[in-house]
């Protein structure tokens, strides 16, 4: 049975060898998936997931990540890091533990994060995901070099085979919108936004709308995603 992959953004018959080979290496270890996401300076997006696609979209119509204490690591960390020590001395919000508890009903507890630091407004992470417990420890201990090394290679292969068409122009946006849009990336929901920027929830629902319109979204999550992949805000 062949791993089926999400993708966008690449060469996917140039560079599946190298998707699956990665998948079979990790495997191999005693890992059971991994990803790649990378923004290129506000122009271009690309990613790479082997984890189901029921997964992504339950994560995705979930809005999860908004409260992603791991997404928010590997966007202000330029070390790699365990979701064990991003989540360490945090006191989980209940969206949060619900997110965890998903990602427990799909067999994933534990993950290792590698970002890779780019410049300016560039942003690329790839990560490995598995089972919590003493043996996911050890493999990572065994391994941890390798798998840096691993996560920096994928990238470059990436980079050196990826489509090149896909340009996300800006457009443009009031300050209202501009200033809604940046609490909104920040985590803050329309209520704690309005009293911030002194205005009604209702104003702020509808400046958050009128960016969704410009961007052709759905939800506040995609509209903030669809900022960063644009340019318009960085990713950390």
């Amino acid at each position: 049975m062949i791993k089926e992959f999400s993708y966008s953004g690449i060469d996917k018959d140039k560079l599946f060898p190298i998707i699956n080979e990665t998948y079979e290496t990790i495997t191999s270890y005693g890992f059971s998936d991994y990803y790649y996401y990378n923004i290129s300076s506000g122009k271009t997006y690309r990613h790479v997931d082997s984890r189901t696609r029921r997964w992504i979209n339950i994560y995705r119509k979930n809005d999860y990540l908004l409260c992603d204490p791991v997404a928010l690591r590997c966007f202000t960390s330029t070390e790699p890091f365990t979701w064990a020590e991003a989540i360490a001395g945090i006191k989980l919000t209940r969206r949060q533990q619900e997110l965890f508890q998903h990602t427990k009903d799909f067999g994933i507890t534990a993950g290792f994060c590698i970002p890779i630091p780019l410049s300016a407004l560039d942003f690329a992470v790839f990560g490995i995901l598995g089972k919590a417990g003493p043996q996911f420890d050890a493999i990572l201990q065994s391994k941890r070099e390798i798998l840096e090394s691993l996560g920096h290679q994928f990238h470059q292969a990436i980079k050196q085979h990826s489509e090149n068409t896909r340009k996300i122009a800006p457009p443009p946006l009031t300050e209202r919108e501009r200033e809604c849009l940046l609490w909104a990336a920040r985590g803050k929901t329309n209520e704690e936004i309005g009293i911030i920027l002194s205005i009604s929830d209702s104003t702020v629902k509808a400046h958050l709308s009128g960016v969704a319109k410009k961007l052709n979204t759905h939800t506040k999550t995609q509209t903030v995603v669809e900022a960063i992949k644009r340019g318009m805000l960085a990713p950390w």
